[in-house]
């Protein structure tokens, strides 16, 4: 579970751990350069994530369901807290309750709440989206972190093979499963917010992290057929570094565009032409095309071929 810094926050925190003398790769640091990492990943098989806050009213009905809103519970002030301010500040005090409480307490709080899924039925299962399930698989891992509790105050998100899923500064998220393509800016810098065994810096987090509730908002591209036998999908962001496309091309088809681009193969086979060079690529196989020649593909072998293209983003 994590978070990306804006921009301004990133030269922030890097100039300011720079300042402290902090070694880059001390496991305490924070920011290991000066840059914002947007991201975007895009579904190769069903992938299974976490994005954004849920609505707080929301919020309060899933942790009352798990047992958090009982008078017994370590975090039943915290859940007071959060129903008498049902908004971002209530979700950030909240979260700064979570992260205070006692190592046993939350273990025992942890340890109720996966009881009470062990003892959900199918239809109530899928009524939580899966959210007991997973509740389960992360306990078992992080028996006394505070992500197990998070988690539930997340947006439980499911994408189909070719939708994407964008995620700007602030956004904190959670990749649970399945297999997908990441993109994002040039950068290092991530704060991690629970569910692991490194550093958690707790304050800095609740700087960082955009406690507005959201609704996640897949991305299913845009589709266009440049030419007879091609099918390209981009998936348009804010981010100005990046832009990613899928090509598909039907046997025998070719598509021309210009570098800077890195080409992945993900199924098919395909010839890559630049200038006076050309290059066989397989599924699994990647290539650069600098920014000096227009780059032609040719898919090769009777199947449909599928790239992903990897560029700048032309409105950044």
């Amino acid at each position: 579970m994590q978070v990306h810094p804006s921009l301004a926050g990133a030269r922030a925190g890097f100039a300011l751990e720079e300042s402290r003398g902090v070694p880059r790769d001390a496991e305490t640091r924070n920011y290991k350069d000066d840059n914002h990492k947007p991201e975007l990943v895009c579904a190769l098989s069903r992938f299974y994530a976490l994005s954004g806050f849920r609505p707080a009213a929301e919020s309060l009905e899933v942790l009352g369901r798990f047992g958090f809103a009982e008078s017994n519970s370590p975090l039943f002030e915290a859940w007071r807290m959060l129903r008498s301010s049902p908004d971002p500040t209530g979700l950030r005090r909240f979260f700064g309750q979570l992260f205070g409480l006692p190592s046993a307490e939350l273990r025992w709080a942890i340890d109720e709440a996966v009881q009470r899924a062990d003892r959900m039925d199918a239809a109530q299962v899928r009524a939580s989206s899966d959210m007991p399930i997973w509740l389960g698989r992360f306990a078992a891992s992080y028996p006394e972190d505070p992500g197990v509790v998070l988690s539930l105050l997340l947006n439980p998100v499911v994408l189909e093979p070719g939708q994407a899923l964008y995620l700007p500064a602030g956004h904190l998220h959670a990749y649970l499963g399945g297999l997908g393509l990441e993109i994002m800016a040039s950068s290092d810098n991530v704060l991690r917010c629970g569910l692991t065994h490194k550093h958690i810096d707790v304050a800095e987090l609740e700087r960082v992290v955009d406690f507005t509730p959201s609704l996640p908002a897949p991305l299913s591209g845009e589709t266009s057929i440049p030419t007879t036998g091609a099918r390209l999908t981009r998936y348009p962001t804010s981010a100005p570094e990046f832009e990613l496309s899928l090509v598909e091309l039907d046997s025998g088809a070719s598509w021309a565009s210009r570098g800077p681009s890195i080409l992945l193969a993900l199924s098919g086979e395909v010839l890559l032409v630049g200038g006076d060079e050309s290059l066989a690529l397989e599924c699994g196989q990647q290539a650069f095309c600098n920014a000096e020649h227009e780059f032609l593909l040719h898919a090769q072998g009777a199947g449909p071929t599928r790239l992903a293209v990897a560029s700048l983003n032309p409105r950044g």
